[in-house]
Parts: C-alpha cells; sequence; structure tokens
C-alpha cells in the first residue's frame, strides 16, 4: 500500500470538494434560493460515490467483480466524471465572472456615469449557459473515450537501418478492460487493429483491471489479434494489482508473447532487429523476479542491429537508452486524459504524447486505447497506432 498516494489523494479530493461545493453554493443554491439541505445531498453525492472510483484503484479486491461491486464501480466513475464536470463549470464561470468584473472597473475609471448592470449578464443564464457548455465537452469526450482513432506515425530510422523501411507496427495500449470496459470495447478495438495490416502488434501494458478469474470471458477477443511477425506483450502496473503472473499466463494462453525483461530477435524481409519488452517500472512491489530490467532484456547487441524496446513508462526511457535500444513504445499516461490530469501527468513523466527524440533514441507514447475512471476524454482521443520505419 502506496500510502503517500493515499494520503495525497484524499488531500486532493478535499480541495476539489471544497471547490465545487463554493461553486454549487454561488452559481446554483444561492442563487435559486436553496438551503444547506441542497449542499449536504453535494457532499452525500461526492463523498459517497466520487470516492468509490479511487477505492477501486486503491483497494483492488474481487469484490469489485460482484454484482454490486460492478454496478458501484460504473457508478463511482459516473460521478467522478460528473464532479469533474461541475468544477470545470465552476471555473469557467469565476473566469467569465473576473473578466466581465475587470472590464467594469476600467469602464467606471473612465466613467463615473458608468452602470456595470449593463454588462453583467444575469446570474441564472450564466450558470445555464456554463453547464450546457460543459455538458457538450462531456459528450464528446464520451465519445473520444469510446471511439479509439487509427493514428498513423512515421518514425525515421530507415536512413539508418536501410532494410527495415517500411517495416509496419500497431500498438494498443492501456486498454483497462474492466468495470467499464468490455469485452466489446475490445473486439471494436481487435478489428481495428488487425484492419490496420502491420507486420507487428504490440500490447504496451495495463490490459485490465480485474482479475483472471472474473475477467477471463471478457478477453477472449485477444486470441484473435493477428499479424505475420507475431504479437507481442508487456506488463503494466494496473496487471500488478490484479495478479501479475497470472495475467501473462493468460495472455500467453492467447497466442500472444510476453516479453517479461527479454527479446526477440526477429527478420523483416531478411533484415534482423531486436523486438523487447520490460515490465512496468514498479513491478517488483508485487513481485520481486519481475523487478523491471533493461539490462536483461536488451544485453550489450551489435550497434548496426536495430532495437525496439516496449515499456509501459515513458520514464523507463533513462535506462533504456542506456542499453542501446533505438525506439521505444510506451503508454501509461493516457495523453493526460483531461484537465488537470495531463497538467499533473506531465510532471512525473518525460513524455506525455506523440513522437519524441530522447538522446537520439525514438519514443513514441501511446494516448490510451481504453480509459480509466471516468469514460470521458477532454480533447485528448483514445488511439490505436500504426507506426511505419520510413
Amino acid at each position: 500500500m502506496n500510502y503517500f498516494f493515499l494520503i495525497f489523494v484524499i488531500f486532493f479530493m478535499g480541495v476539489i470538494w471544497l471547490y465545487g461545493r463554493s461553486c454549487l453554493w454561488r452559481y446554483i443554491v444561492s442563487a435559486s434560493r436553496g438551503n444547506s439541505r441542497s449542499m449536504f445531498i453535494w457532499d452525500i453525492i461526492f463523498w459517497g460515490f466520487h470516492s468509490v472510483g479511487f477505492f477501486y484503484r486503491i483497494f483492488p479486491s474481487t469484490f469489485w467483480h460482484t454484482p454490486l461491486g460492478t454496478w458501484l464501480g460504473r457508478c463511482g466513475y459516473f460521478f467522478m466524471g460528473l464532479c469533474w464536470l461541475l468544477v470545470i463549470w465552476g471555473i469557467l464561470l469565476d473566469s467569465l465572472s473576473w473578466i466581465v468584473n475587470f472590464l467594469n472597473r476600467r469602464e467606471s475609471q473612465k466613467d463615473e456615469n458608468f452602470d456595470p448592470s449593463r454588462r453583467l449578464l444575469p446570474q441564472k443564464a450564466l450558470a445555464v449557459g456554463g453547464l450546457g457548455a460543459v455538458g457538450a465537452v462531456g459528450a464528446v469526450g464520451v465519445y473520444y473515450a469510446l471511439n479509439p482513432k487509427l493514428y498513423e506515425v512515421d518514425i525515421p530510422l530507415a536512413k539508418k537501418f536501410p532494410g527495415l523501411k517500411g517495416l509496419t507496427i500497431t500498438q494498443i495500449s492501456d486498454l483497462h478492460i474492466g468495470p467499464v470496459l468490455k469485452k466489446d470495447f475490445l473486439e471494436t478495438v481487435v478489428a481495428k487493429a488487425n484492419a490496420a495490416k502491420s507486420d507487428i502488434i504490440v500490447i504496451t501494458g495495463d490490459l485490465i483491471d480485474g482479475i483472471v478469474s472474473q475477467m477471463k470471458g471478457e478477453l477472449e477477443a485477444l486470441s484473435q489479434l493477428k499479424a505475420p511477425m507475431g504479437v507481442y506483450y508487456v506488463t503494466g502496473n494496473h496487471e500488478y494489482y490484479w495478479g501479475g503472473q497470472e495475467w501473462v499466463e493468460f495472455v500467453e494462453s492467447k497466442g500472444i508473447k510476453a516479453l517479461i525483461n527479454s527479446h526477440e530477435l526477429l527478420k523483416f524481409k531478411g533484415t534482423p532487429f531486436y523486438l523487447a519488452g520490460i515490465t512496468d517500472m514498479k513491478a517488483d512491489r508485487f513481485l520481486e523476479e519481475h523487478r523491471s530490467d533493461p539490462y536483461r532484456s536488451l544485453p550489450r547487441l551489435q550497434d548496426d542491429i536495430c532495437k525496439i524496446m516496449l515499456a509501459h513508462r515513458p520514464k523507463s526511457c533513462y535506462e533504456v537508452h542506456k542499453v542501446g535500444a533505438h525506439l521505444q513504445l510506451s503508454g501509461h499516461t493516457h495523453g493526460g486524459q483531461g484537465i488537470p490530469w495531463k497538467i499533473l501527468v506531465k510532471i512525473v513523466q518525460p513524455f506525455l504524447a506523440g513522437l519524441y527524440n530522447y538522446k537520439g533514441m525514438w519514443v513514441y507514447v501511446n494516448r490510451g486505447t481504453g480509459f480509466w475512471g471516468p469514460p470521458a476524454r477532454a480533447g485528448i482521443q483514445s488511439e490505436v497506432t500504426k507506426l511505419t520505419i520510413v
């Protein structure tokens, strides 16, 4: 148990709760002449439901896969998203109010007879309009979350390795099949990945949120992933919350090769290259034998052979670079998934989403094929990626 993380979450939730509470009071309850009982209902909704999503993350348990646990998990995620939308709504209204007040002060300094009420919108109209705008953002966010887009990305490695020009890799990451995303979503992703017709398909961690015995029926479609040079997988942090080794064995039973600090020597039109994989950076907290080890995964090999590393977290690039990899494929960040998480993720991860160059090694960070928490992505669409070496 990471108690620092737990304390941080409780503190952060408290700040959000206080701000959301003040926004509701100023723009809804007091404007409609409500009373303190209205705010008590808000308190119950926030602490009763918003907390469920975090408890699901912090206290993994078989309870979450009982009918009651599944229902609570879905409600928790829904209200978590609702609360965030309300906070964004409050920030929007506070920003508009600040701008109006600033303009009024400037006008009143120029004109003593200026009437501020001429520029003030009725409070209810402002509140309803802002709520409508945030509702639209939420609707777009749900669409972005449930409809992963196929991104096509060129990786400029052919100049150094001309024999690999045209090699294609389809990347899936952070599916989080669990209380919200089910087998129908996975089937859609599998169809999209197969339709890309790449030479290789890779899964870069956080495949699930649940235990094997109660989730295996949702993941049968994994066996339908097909690529001429194979399908490969590395673990993310979420696998270890729910039994990491059991998930590795399950994935391999579906014909997918798990790269647990190991590598494969492959050939593309006669040109050899290494495809390697490491476990999640925090795996050793759960399984010591799964300690992430780029040096074991990709020992010092010929420099004239391209080396591609699958690593769940972008942060692995610091060590992966040292073992001579030329390309790292990662996920984990979800592209931030939305504000304010986008800002917080950027603080702890060197790369957020897209293609980067770290000391001559290319790093591609998938925005996440699924999502965690509320079924929404604020301006950051989920993705399946087709990477081509050019």
